[in-house]
């Protein structure tokens, strides 16, 4: 007996020590929490938040078996140290995160470092309001959500007011917090912002989250934040982004429409940029304080106002800006400003004003058309020395060109007036865009350079040999031309050119066999730097060891395919064949093509080339339509045994008229000759024969 009580107790303290040593060995290790196909890899233990546990009239029942289960966050949050992440299921969770003994502003703070995932984490609601599955925070007191901790990271929720008295705004006060993929709409109350960073914040992100319906501003910042890739919309009486005076931020790639008042104004120094920004009032605001900002490849368009504005010197440059009511204007303290490189399209009156207040300014590579008023003026009406208009396109321009104020000349010299003989109007002696007095045109910019004809040979060339480029341009003079070309192929980035006499010339040897578009870019420099570029369809290597295709079937022919019945659609009827022979650098074989709802029987004559690369063939030639004329066309084919792209063979044809290029043909009418195929074959069988 005494051995049995004896080997009891034994087994008794292995499993304990077992069951010890599976414990130990869990410690440190993080579980894995994905949602909506992003994995976060925990740092400390999971917590579930589930509005369905919320049983009978609160307080609520919490956590009763010790499994981590909440039926409020705020019960979560008490529960949950540094590092643990908490999981709030699908759901409206009214007034939670609010703890009304501890009062206004300690019952609304978060002061752990936690992360927060809702029904959504990971999923960029992309400008909608409701996703589906929504975990939905509603704030009917009035009081916001304050992330007070530094580390927290919040994730797929939507927060929202419960009225005209609600709150429901978040509050960035800790570093280190990012607020992502969040729906923040219908903010109302005494202060309702969307997003508030406030001073004290250090190295927020806010991205990928939509905003739509505040009162105030969707996102306003007075401390340090990165602001990207967000949705901004309906702000119904206020502005998208603020950046507050004590602010240290970037704005980048938002999107942002129908704001009440600017899409982004700025009180202290920032780069904003590629962001698009369209809507009521005035894209870019920038103010007094916030100079030396930048204002970069930025998409702004239908604005009451101005596309952008600047009351302190800055830098404008890469922006498209069209159908503003100004598309740039400076102002106040802004002498100094660089404005460059921006294109500026039908702006209701000026595309650049330049107010009397500033004294310097450089504008310079600008093309600014279609100016209801002028293409820039400056109003100042003191010495105009300091203004620099160089380099510039106008045209279209509804008065001016270019009109100045002053009461001695600016320097706008170098710039294209529409016309190769400089400027009208009373200060200009020949046929372009008008200038008025005090304004110092001469030299302008000419002839522009014009590519001419690309000559490739050989043409085709078998894969391996080397091929040579020549082109014609005419151009100014007075200045000095390079060239680069660009081969097509994923090999050669571009290689320089020589450039004599008006002609580009260049070699390659292509690698491999394929179809490829070779693009010169000419570049001419003196004061200015103008580039052109023209593109030669098609460089042709061919292997002719790579085999042959044939093929036979027809398609279903779509609406449009034919330019002569352009309603006609049905059963198309192909036979080909093309292969090189031996020795031969030109293929052989037929083509037939028969679409009887166009009327139209086609038959090749010749084949100018073959190049198969891989599972997919193309040949080009000439042949006939009911017997006449001289066409062009180009066959592509895919075969579906050699790629896993597809499981059905594809077929495109394309017939023109030789000499003027006019398609008669084409079943995917409208696309690049080199654009993926899309037409199934409906019947029959494509075979690339490798030898």
């Amino acid at each position: 007996m005494k051995k049995l009580i004896y080997l009891i107790i034994l087994v008794l303290i292995l499993g304990l020590v077992l069951t010890g040593c599976s414990l130990l060995s869990n410690i440190g290790q993080a579980p894995a929490t994905e949602q909506s196909g992003i994995t976060y890899l925990t740092k400390g233990s999971t917590l579930n938040v589930d509005v369905d546990w919320q049983i009978g009239p609160p307080p609520y029942v919490e956590d009763t078996n010790g499994d981590n289960n909440f039926a409020t966050i705020l019960a979560a949050l008490d529960d949950a140290v540094d590092g643990d992440t908490i999981i709030v299921a699908a759901g409206t969770y009214i007034n939670d995160i609010w703890d009304s003994g501890l009062g206004i502003p300690v019952g609304y703070r978060i002061t752990k470092s936690v992360t927060l995932l809702g029904a959504q984490a990971g999923n960029d609601p992309a400008g909608n309001t409701d996703r589906g599955g929504e975990t939905i925070l509603v704030k009917t007191n009035g009081v916001p959500y304050s992330s007070y901790a530094s580390g927290i990271t919040i994730d797929g929720f939507t927060f929202t007011s419960g009225g005209g008295s609600g709150g429901g705004r978040l509050i960035i006060v800790g570093d280190d917090i990012k607020v992502k993929n969040c729906i923040i709409r219908d903010i109302s109350g005494t202060d309702p912002h969307g997003v508030w960073i406030a001073p004290e914040a250090d190295n927020a992100l806010v991205e990928y989250n939509t905003f739509s319906n505040t009162a105030w501003e969707a996102i306003r910042c007075d401390g340090d934040a990165e602001i990207s890739n967000n949705t901004i919309k309906d702000i119904r009486t206020n502005k998208g982004i603020v950046l507050g005076s004590s602010s240290s931020a970037t704005v980048s790639d938002n999107i942002i429409s129908s704001t009440f008042h600017e899409g982004i104004q700025a009180y202290a120094q920032t780069t904003i940029k590629d962001n698009e920004i369209s809507g009521y009032w005035l894209g870019i605001q920038i103010r007094d304080s916030a100079g030396g900002s930048t204002i970069i490849g930025n998409t702004i368009f239908d604005t009451t106002y101005e596309g952008i504005q600047a009351w302190a010197p800055v830098t404008i440059t890469g922006n498209d800006i069209s159908g503003c009511y100004n598309g740039i204007q400076i102002r106040g303290s802004a002498t100094d400003s660089v404005i460059r490189n921006n294109l500026i399209v039908d702006s209701t009156y000026w595309g650049i004003d330049v107010q009397s207040d500033i004294t310097a300014a450089v504008i310079e590579d600008n093309t600014v058309t279609g100016s209801g008023y002028c293409g820039v003026t400056i109003w100042n009406t003191g010495d105009g020395s300091g203004f620099l208009v160089n380099c510039n396109s106008f045209d279209g321009s509804g008065i001016y060109g270019v009109e100045s104020k002053t009461t001695t000349p600016i320097d706008a010299t170098h710039n294209w007036w529409g016309h190769n003989s400089g400027p009208s109007g009373p200060g200009g002696s020949g046929f372009g865009e008008a200038v008025s007095y005090n304004v110092d045109f001469d030299p302008w910019l000419g002839d522009v350079p014009v590519i001419g004809s690309i000559l490739i040979d050989p043409l085709p060339v078998a894969q391996g040999n080397t091929i040579d480029l020549t082109a014609n341009f005419t151009g100014p003079t007075g200045g000095t031309y390079s060239a680069t070309i660009y081969w097509g192929d994923e090999i050669s980035s571009g290689s320089p050119a020589d450039v004599s006499n008006g002609t580009v010339t260049g070699s390659y040897t292509y690698p491999y066999a394929g179809v490829y578009i070779v693009t010169v870019e000419l570049t001419f420099t003196n004061d200015c730097t103008s580039s052109v570029t023209k593109e030669f369809s098609y460089a042709v290597v061919y292997d002719p060891s790579e085999g042959f295709v044939t093929g036979g079937g027809w398609i279903n022919s779509p609406v449009g395919a034919s330019s002569l019945y352009p309603l006609a659609e049905g059963k198309a009827i192909f036979g080909f064949v093309s292969k090189y022979k031996k020795g031969q650098s030109t293929p052989t074989g037929n083509t037939e093509f028969q679409f009887n709802a166009g009327d139209l029987n086609f038959h090749s004559d010749s084949y100018d080339w073959l190049v198969i690369a891989g599972h997919k063939a193309m040949y080009k030639g000439t042949g006939t339509i009911n017997g006449t004329g001289t066409y062009g066309f180009m066959l592509s084919a895919i075969d579906e045994k050699l790629t896993p792209s597809t499981d059905v063979d594809l077929f495109r044809i394309k017939i023109w008229i030789k000499g003027t290029d006019t398609v008669i043909y084409d079943n995917q009418s409208g696309e690049n000759d080199d654009a993926d195929l899309t037409t199934e074959i409906a019947g029959g069988q494509i075979v690339i024969h490798k030898k």
